[in-house]
């Protein structure tokens, strides 16, 4: 009787090493698509936030005849913080596509050194099985 290099259990295991991988990968790029989705909806929150305070601050300026320089500063300070708002957001959604791009680099790297493994495997066991 042969001996066997590899046995299908070897490649099975293998298998599911790969299919495993690759589930984590997918739960990994849910958690970015998540991520960004709370990034994006607090953004809008905050702007709404922004708008109504605008709106209440109007009325209330005009009800109490602020001079308009008053309210040239208020609206202006209203203005930067959104601009702030916005760049802080920016810079949270390019951090997150880079992170969400190295991963899916070194997903690819992994996935091709563990598919080769698979192939490789599968094909001592088919060699050994003539």
């Amino acid at each position: 009787m042969e001996r066997r290099d590899v046995t299908w259990e070897d490649v099975n295991r293998k298998e599911r090493e790969l299919t495993e991988f690759e589930d984590k990968y997918r739960h990994e790029k849910k958690l970015f698509e998540r991520n960004e989705k709370e990034l994006y909806d607090r953004f809008r929150e905050f702007g709404n936030l922004v708008d109504e305070e605008i709106e209440k601050m109007t009325y209330v300026l005009e009800r109490f005849s602020v001079s308009s320089e008053d309210m040239q500063d208020y609206f202006f300070n209203m203005e930067n913080l959104m601009l702030e708002s916005q760049t802080v957001y920016n810079q949270q959604t390019i951090k997150l596509d880079e992170k969400q791009l190295e991963c899916e680099k070194a997903f690819r790297k992994n996935r091709d050194k563990l598919e080769e493994e698979y192939y490789q495997m599968r094909k001592r066991y088919e060699s050994s099985n003539k």
